[in-house]
């Protein structure tokens, strides 16, 4: 057992350093070259507080040459444009309006020559997007991530105990004590504190279904919805009541866990919007 807690635990390490690598909404540090243009941004994901948010480039460029601001706010589908100013050694910059938390405001660069040619970034008629943020208390952040990694720490517990029953005929008993707390802290960690979190950072309380598409409240809700019908289709084990109460039996059951903890493994892996 105890080997399999070592390695759940590693797993689970492994597993947050993933996530936190393909989170979406990191900055993005650009570097374009198109002939005699060249253009260094990095890009503005997030803004918290008071004031305007401030983009920032760096252009190389043929004199005479224009870098514009290009962005579509939430209450306005047409795009505006705003000249960016010369502030020296290159750079340039300029301030998106300020808007509440929550709103999203899509913005693109263009840089055009004196013959009128003109380089964008991002290409093909992409923006990128600036999020307005509130402020989510640190003690709360700290114990979602606890909660959700929690979970999956179990959850890896939970597929040891499926795979031990696949292979050698164990019981069901470790593999439905380790799914019974992947469950509750996949609970607490979607609903409670991330309703906290969703409510501190974007002033909203729920953004998945069937309110709403954010990625990540629907992914956690699918994560919670599979280890709750694996467990609810051998509920005799589960509350205790003896398991010819259960509707699956050993082998059953283990293929529900490890169905289950390869659904939750991809959702892991899709980038977190928070």
């Amino acid at each position: 057992m105890a080997r399999r807690i070592i390695i759940a635990l590693l797993c689970t390490l492994v597993l947050l350093g993933a996530a936190r690598r393909f989170t979406s909404g990191k900055p993005r540090d650009l570097h374009v070259e198109d002939g005699d243009i060249k253009l260094w941004h990095r890009t503005v994901t997030e803004h918290f507080g008071p004031g305007q948010p401030h983009i920032k480039a760096t252009l190389e460029a043929p004199s005479m040459s224009k870098i514009v601001l290009h962005y579509k706010t939430p209450d306005d589908p047409a795009e505006r444009k705003l000249g960016l100013f010369f502030i020296g050694n290159r750079q340039y910059s300029g301030y998106l309006p300020i808007y509440g938390i929550g709103s999203r405001i899509k913005y693109a660069l263009t840089v055009t020559r004196p013959d009128g040619s003109v380089v964008r970034v991002p290409e093909g008629g992409k923006y990128y997007v600036l999020k307005f943020k509130g402020k989510a208390a640190k003690e709360a952040i700290a114990a979602h991530v606890v909660c959700m990694f929690g979970a999956f720490f179990f959850m890896t517990l939970a597929l040891f105990g499926a795979l031990g029953i696949l292979r050698r005929g164990e019981g069901k008993r470790r593999a439905v004590s380790a799914a019974r707390w992947a469950l509750f802290f996949t609970f607490m960690g979607t609903w409670p504190l991330g309703l906290l979190l969703n409510w501190q950072t974007f002033g909203v309380l729920w953004e998945g279904y069937p309110f709403g598409r954010d990625i990540t409240d629907n992914k956690t809700q699918i994560v919670f919805a599979f280890w709750l019908a694996s467990l609810l289709l051998v509920r005799g084990s589960l509350f205790g009541r003896g398991e010819e109460r259960d509707r699956l039996g050993p082998k059953g059951f283990a293929w529900a866990i490890v169905a289950s903890f390869a659904v939750s493994l991809a959702l892991y892996l899709l980038p977190h919007s928070l």
